[in-house]
């Protein structure tokens, strides 16, 4: 098997990428299949088929197998973070979770739950720093691991503080 994967590097990076997109695109179904929870307001306004039109970034690991890794990388950390609440989301309900999360966000405060909600990010992105700073040099694939962590951490983080702007109310 491993002289397989050695042989045809960019068809196992390509499986790999595709298999975290479907992770991904997996785990936001089961917790939110309205996409109500959706952290990316992309993917909240244009539905499903944008959702499912990710998986074509699987084709980049044709033309360069280390960016192929990275997303591979993010995207099974965004799967790890989707799931690890899929129980209370499965159990209690996407319309009852939603409710439950926005309630709980009113009783924090905008600043303690940005603060709370970024305290994943910034694991992630040390975890990154960590590793960069330990790599011998820019051509290995422990490099590209580690700047994964960090682009992990960078576009959670976005998305965190977009979705922690104040919404203007509906007329």
């Amino acid at each position: 098997m491993r002289e397989l994967i050695y042989q045809n590097p960019d068809h196992f990076m390509f499986t790999v990428v595709l298999l975290s997109r479907l992770l991904d695109i997996f785990t936001t179904y089961i917790g939110t299949p309205k996409l109500k929870l959706e952290i990316n307001p992309i993917a909240r306004k244009l539905g499903w088929i944008y959702c499912w039109s990710t998986t074509l970034v699987a084709f980049i690991a044709y033309y360069h197998i280390w960016q192929g890794l990275i997303i591979a990388i993010i995207s099974f950390i965004i799967a790890l973070l989707n799931a690890s609440r899929l129980w209370l989301i499965v159990y209690i309900g996407e319309d009852n979770f939603t409710q439950y999360a926005n309630n709980a966000a009113l009783k924090i405060g905008n600043w303690r739950l940005l603060g709370l909600k970024m305290i994943q990010p910034f694991i992630l992105f040390v975890i990154g720093i960590i590793m960069v700073f330990f790599c011998p040099s820019e051509n290995n694939m422990q490099y590209y691991i580690s700047k994964s962590f960090v682009y992990a951490s960078i576009y959670i983080s976005i998305f965190i503080i977009i979705n922690s702007m104040p919404k203007t109310p509906k007329s």
